[in-house]
């Protein structure tokens, strides 16, 4: 599991490097941490709208994408790392 998290951080920290030109490693950017906690947030939003099985109170129960659903999650997990290459690797220089 060890190497597939790091070829994950591997492969993050340089889509990053693309998308963020002007990151630095150990430079700490708390707008990029407030923006990707947002974005993180929003996923969320968008899991819970795809997928309506928690709505316990409901009775039909909307029927929900699989597709829509694991993009939706894949979404999550490219904010998840990149939050923790912003808070944890950035700031510690593990990078």
């Amino acid at each position: 599991i060890m190497d597939r998290l790091d070829d994950l951080f591997d492969k993050q920290v340089k889509l990053q490097n693309i998308y963020y030109e002007n990151v630095k490693i150990g430079e700490k950017r708390p707008e990029l941490v407030a923006e990707t906690v947002a974005y993180i947030i929003g996923e969320i939003g968008e899991i819970l709208e795809e997928y309506q099985e928690w709505k316990t109170w409901r009775k039909n129960k909307p029927k929900y994408d699989e597709k829509n659903l694991i993009n939706e999650v894949v979404d999550l997990w490219h904010f998840i790392l990149n939050l923790t290459i912003f808070l944890i690797l950035l700031h510690f220089s593990v990078v």
